[in-house]
């Protein structure tokens, strides 16, 4: 079968940065499975997919635009260290979280200046500018139920077969 809107997708994956550092991989689990077209994944690695079948091996590079996005210097900001009043010590690379506009957000660290007592923080995801590589093989593709239509939520194997013939 095909991959197409509305099928059921399985996928073992390794996701490397720019740098080959693996930043995901099913390796130590269960594929990773999904209604394909529903933007459950990225949908540069959804357009990617369409028209593959069970069994292809493929590698696929998703440029930072259709990941985690470029980074967007508004994002970035120094702020007084008496902001982090909490933490003993401020280091590179540490995060925490905020709340802005009633969403959390997490921020790294990127600059301390002790002199003028100020933190630089980036709040653009930690990917942002990175390319993402997928090494993955297809390793399921199925029609979706009726079920899965409706809720968006993949069924299991055995749900799908203790309901056959019922319009689940």
């Amino acid at each position: 079968m095909q991959i197409s809107k509305d099928t059921v997708v399985t996928i073992e994956f390794t996701l490397t940065d720019d740098e080959g550092v693996i930043l995901d991989s099913t390796d130590d689990r269960e594929a990773h499975a999904f209604l394909h077209g529903r933007g459950d994944i990225f949908e540069g690695l959804e357009e990617a997919l369409l028209g593959h079948h069970l069994g292809e091996k493929l590698k696929i590079t998703l440029p930072p635009e259709q990941g985690f996005g470029p980074s967007q210097d508004e994002l970035i900001k120094q702020v007084s260290m008496e902001y982090f009043k909490k933490a003993k010590e401020i280091t590179l690379g540490m995060q925490f979280k905020t709340d802005k506009e009633g969403e959390e957000v997490v921020v790294t660290v990127v600059d301390v200046d002790k002199e003028k007592g100020l933190v630089t923080i980036d709040a653009n995801h930690p990917l942002a500018k990175s390319s993402l590589h997928f090494d993955l093989v297809i390793v399921g593709v199925r029609k979706a139920v009726a079920a899965e239509l409706r809720t968006g939520q993949i069924q299991t194997m055995d749900e799908v077969y203790s309901r056959e013939g019922e319009d689940v």
